[in-house]
Formats: structure tokens, C-alpha cells, sequence
């Protein structure tokens, strides 16, 4: 019978960790506001597709990458709607086709290396994608599912860089942490999605 009630006890508060202590989140604040829509009225913005960063195979996340091209995309055009926006995968293929797939990445890895952006690469970028700024979200999980626990701990870094500008207009970070116990506390890929998009463009 005391076996039965301490297990009752210990259900009950892995149910209130599970549910009311799991999931932190953080934004951008008020003071990181994105760019006046008048800046952008009548330019064009070309988004690039999420480029992850991640401790486990890249394969597993592709979903997510997906999902987040797509809410990126509907929120840059709802924060800028006097703006011609030219989707993640028009803008690959582009690029692709102009053989500047290679300057896109030596513009990453440049940035992951000295923490700037090079001036010459990103209008070379922007040149061939026949734009005035280009969109740079970047990904990073470290995420462990397993029978114990499942833990989704998300990222999502987003850049706004102009043609003749080197440093981002805008610069904006979402973090969305879910940690879990006895086999709950895994994120769906939408839900997962949507939240590192809102925290990600909020602080307007």
C-alpha cells in the first residue's frame, strides 16, 4: 500500500515537471526592432535557405529546415509588405545556376570564422540574386531523443544584410529550449518551427 502511494507521489511530480518546468524560450527585445517598412518599400529582399549547425546528423533536421523556410518567408512579408520577396529556394536555385553556391558558403563559413560578414562576398550574393539585401538564417540543435528523456534544445539566428554594407542591418536570435524525462518532452517539427520564427522577428 506505501509502495502505491510513493509511486502515485512521484507520477504526480514527474507530471508537474513535465508540464510546468520543460520549456524556456527567449526573444529579441523592444530595442531590437526590425527595420521601418519604409526602408524596404519598392526593394528586394532575397531570403537564403536555413543553414544548421548541429552536434547529430543534419538529415534528421531537414524537416525542420523546411518549415522554418516557410515561416520565415511569411514573416518577412508581413513585416515588410511593400517588399518583392524572393523565397529560399528561388534564391538556391539562382545561385545554383550562376555557380555561387561556393561564395555563399565561403560567406557563411567567413562569418563563423571572424564573426563578420564580408562586404565583397555579400554583394557578389546580392548581385546574383538581383537584389538590394539578402536574409541569412542560421540553425543550431542539439537535440537528444531517447526512451529516458527527450530533450529539444533550438536556435534560430536570422541576418539582414545590404548590398554595399558588410554589417547586418538587423540581427535577430530565438531560443526555444524543451526539456524532457521518461520519454516526453519532444517537439513537433511545426510547433518547433513556429516558435523560433515569432521569438526570432518579435520586438516590434
Amino acid at each position: 500500500m506505501k509502495l502505491s502511494r510513493l509511486c502515485a507521489i512521484l507520477l504526480m511530480f514527474t507530471v508537474l515537471n513535465l508540464f510546468g518546468c520543460m520549456t524556456t524560450k527567449n526573444g529579441n527585445h523592444v530595442d531590437n526592432a526590425f527595420p521601418s517598412q519604409e526602408t524596404f518599400r519598392d526593394k528586394t529582399v532575397a531570403i537564403l535557405p536555413v543553414k544548421s549547425q548541429t552536434s547529430l546528423s543534419t538529415d534528421s533536421h531537414t524537416p525542420l529546415k523546411k518549415a522554418l523556410n516557410g515561416k520565415i518567408v511569411a514573416a518577412v512579408k508581413t513585416k515588410l509588405p511593400g517588399a518583392t520577396v524572393i523565397t529560399p529556394q528561388s534564391s538556391l536555385d539562382t545561385l545554383n545556376e550562376a555557380g555561387k553556391l561556393e561564395v555563399l558558403e565561403k560567406l557563411m563559413s567567413g562569418y563563423d570564422s571572424t564573426g563578420a560578414f564580408d562586404k565583397k562576398l555579400t554583394s557578389a550574393i546580392c548581385s546574383a540574386l538581383k537584389t538590394d539585401y539578402v536574409l541569412l538564417p542560421k540553425l543550431k540543435i542539439e537535440q537528444m531523443d531517447a526512451v529516458v528523456a527527450k530533450t529539444f534544445i533550438s536556435s534560430l539566428e536570422v541576418f539582414l544584410l545590404g548590398r554595399n554594407s558588410g554589417d547586418p542591418l538587423w540581427n535577430g536570435i530565438g531560443d526555444f529550449k524543451r526539456y524532457g524525462i521518461y520519454g516526453f518532452g519532444g517537439t513537433e517539427t511545426d510547433e518547433a518551427a513556429k516558435e523560433l520564427v515569432s521569438l526570432t522577428f518579435s520586438g516590434n
